[in-house]
């Protein structure tokens, strides 16, 4: 249940900010790591991560009730 929740809400996110969170959390790749790989800066990185992990506490706040 928790993993289709993330899934959810991963599928909900701009390509960006899902692989920025995929990269972080899937594969451990650092900030600095990530915004190399996308071309971004560290702090659009960090945006998409919190973006994503909000989006996630989100729906699975709305899936408990």
């Amino acid at each position: 249940e928790r993993l289709a929740t993330v899934q959810r809400a991963l599928s909900r996110l701009p390509k960006r900010a899902r692989r920025a969170f995929i990269l972080s959390r899937l594969e451990g790749l650092s900030y600095p790591e990530i915004a190399r790989r996308l071309g971004i800066s560290r702090n659009m990185v960090e945006r998409h991560i919190m973006r994503a992990l909000v989006d996630c506490r989100r729906l699975r706040t709305l899936a408990m009730y």
